[in-house]
């Protein structure tokens, strides 16, 4: 049973400012590639995660659930940038669980023998993940904005005399 999780960014222009809109998009998503590429070869590291093998077992690991994991952002039209991870292999469900937000939803998939054996959950890793992606993305937006807007107060003191 194919596993997979996904956060999603949208951009909303407010109204009057829509001829900005696609042009303002290229470059939020240029942010948004920015901050996976920063993630990804660290989630992907923990996804592909194999516990040592149990020294009882006499299964021969195949590594195919280390090779399923993809990760990758995909851009939807002009307001919508998803980072995605997904695993097709048939039983990753049943090693690593589900991506349930939920952790005990999650953990109700993944069968035990995995979890005693050090099988990590991956809607834990994921969202670990996810979280840091989230927060680089929302510094450099913010970095950006900060560059294209600038604020200055000036405070003034006035003293009337009266004569």
């Amino acid at each position: 049973m194919p596993i997979s999780l996904r956060t999603t960014t949208d951009m909303s222009v407010e109204k009057g400012l829509e001829v900005f809109g696609a042009s303002t998009f290229d470059w939020v998503y240029e942010l948004a590639q920015e901050s996976a590429e920063l993630v990804r070869p660290m989630l992907l590291e923990d996804l592909q995660f194999y516990p040592p093998k149990p020294p009882q077992s006499k299964y021969v690991r195949t590594y195919r659930l280390k090779r399923g994991w993809i990760v990758s952002l995909e851009r939807k039209g002009n307001s919508r940038v998803d980072f995605f991870i997904s695993n097709d292999v048939s039983y990753a469900i049943w090693v690593v669980g589900s991506f349930a937000q939920n952790l005990a939803q999650a953990r109700k998939y993944q069968r035990d023998f995995h979890a005693i054996h050090g099988w990590p959950l991956a809607s834990e890793t994921g969202n670990i993940w996810f979280v840091l992606y989230n927060e680089d993305f929302e510094k450099r937006f913010d970095s950006v904005l900060k560059k294209l807007v600038t604020t200055k107060s000036t405070t003034r003191a006035y003293t009337r005399i009266k004569r």
